[in-house]
């Protein structure tokens, strides 16, 4: 018995160990899918775009939360936080799996914001929040898109991210996209507007 007593909390050891995310081990998934979502939706952002649209500097982290049992409460839109519900499902398809819930979870852990990186530094404009609105405020107008810092499966084939697209005025929308990786490329499979004003 006291032989199997290590072999067991060994086994537990690693078991908890694949279930914890680190958002490092995700930066190159994380540029391949913003580049991905520009690529597709055919955003206007590159350097050269000659209306000076941008992305943000900072990518805006998602809180999970789990839905609130009691049905008959009904809560306001939280436009920070994600349900578990409203992640899972696309469509009518089950997006991530039930085993899938606590490492989504795990990844509240994530900082609430994070930089992009170089790569798409080098190849994109961007600018911080703060420059933009300034650069509105003296009447420089021109749309950014505020991306979120996606959410990954525990298999690391499913992403979801949300993507704030904010025109030159007063309109805006909001876009969450499924990834799915095969043959280690992000395709977007599916999209659905989550906010517009």
């Amino acid at each position: 018995m006291k032989k199997l007593l290590p072999l067991f909390l060994l086994l537990i050891l690693i078991g908890c160990s694949k279930s914890k995310f680190d958002i490092e081990e995700r930066n190159e998934d994380i540029s391949s899918i913003i580049k991905t979502v520009i690529e597709t939706d055919s955003l206007n952002v590159s350097k050269n775009n000659p209306e000076n649209n941008k992305i943000l500097q900072f990518l805006k982290k998602v809180k999970v939360v789990l839905p609130n049992p009691d049905k008959n409460i009904i809560s306001p839109p939280n436009r920070d936080a994600k349900e578990l519900d409203e992640i899972y499902n696309s469509k009518s398809e089950r997006v991530f799996s039930k085993n899938d819930s606590l490492y989504l979870l795990s990844q509240n852990t994530n900082p609430d914001s994070l930089e992009i990186s170089n790569k798409l530094k080098e190849k994109y404009n961007y600018s911080q929040l703060s420059k933009i609105l300034k650069d509105r405020d003296n009447g420089n107008y021109y749309q950014y898109y505020e991306f979120e810092i996606p959410l990954f499966s525990k298999d690391n084939k499913t992403a979801y991210i949300e993507l704030n697209c904010h025109s030159k005025g007063y309109f805006g929308k909001g876009i969450a996209y499924i990834l799915k990786k095969e043959n280690d490329k992000w395709k977007v499979v599916d999209r659905a507007l989550t906010w517009i004003n």
